[in-house]
């Protein structure tokens, strides 16, 4: 029976199963059965002993229809894998990662020759897909007006300007110490009067800000710019694992 796709809002046949978050930002948690452990926040605070394996990540049926799913998002998923996934990259514009450091010893990575369009609205498109989803993992993500505001960038390729719903990225220290094997439930909070959505995807985590109103200015400097050159601040273990704690909820 043919239904509504909420991408493309034409009416089609839908997919059974698409993915929430793309199942290859689950690749650092699969175990040698090609199985992860699905917890929640609540899991952690309660110390749950009994949790699920899963083959997969979180899908959702009957959301899109294979063109939405399989070319338009598939596109914006095979840029991103092959840009910060991938251990070679394609030659698709080739974006690249300088790692540098500041005088104060941080280190961050300096980005060039992005394509913004397709790296922005990657991000945008699982904020989105969390907000259109059911699923108990993603109940924290309600975009309200926003959502029918962002499907419609998505849909019609238009990633906007810099201040248009930003996105900001940091990489998590990638030491076997770090607490990268985990994917946190998505959280919205407030920064200087503004909602921030929060993802946690093993070793990378990114924010999108929320709102209509003019932004942070300190916020903007590490957005992606339609320049293509951005920076991906570089968390320390020390860092990562304070952070880790504050947004599973175990540390307020």
């Amino acid at each position: 029976m043919k239904r509504i796709c909420k991408l493309c809002l034409k009416e089609a046949n839908l997919l059974s199963k698409s993915h929430i978050i793309p199942d290859f930002m689950y690749k650092e948690l699969y175990d040698e059965k090609h199985r992860f452990l699905f917890t929640t926040n609540l899991d952690l605070k309660e110390k749950k002993e009994n949790l699920k394996h899963l083959q997969t990540g979180i899908y959702e049926g009957n959301i899109l229809c294979r063109n939405c799913d399989n070319v338009i998002l598939g596109s914006l998923e095979r840029y991103t894998a092959n840009f910060l996934y991938a251990e070679n990259i394609s030659k698709e514009k080739s974006p690249l990662l300088i790692p540098q450091i500041d005088l104060k010893g941080n280190r961050f990575f300096k980005v060039s020759n992005a394509d913004y369009s397709k790296f922005k609205l990657f991000f945008l498109s699982i904020l989105w897909r969390s907000s259109i989803s059911t699923n108990e993992f993603f109940k924290e993500i309600q975009l309200g007006i926003h959502e029918q505001i962002i499907r419609k960038m998505i849909i019609e390729n238009q990633p906007g300007n810099i201040g248009d719903y930003p996105v900001i990225i940091s990489i998590i220290d990638q030491s076997s110490t770090s607490p990268k094997d985990y994917i946190g439930q998505p959280r919205l909070t407030k920064y200087s009067g503004h909602r921030i959505a929060l993802f946690w995807t093993s070793s990378l985590l990114f924010g999108v800000l929320i709102s209509s109103h003019k932004k942070p200015s300190e916020l903007i400097d590490m957005a992606l710019n339609p320049s293509g050159d951005f920076l991906l601040p570089y968390l320390p273990k020390s860092q990562s694992w304070d952070l880790f704690l504050k947004f599973s909820g175990l540390l307020k």
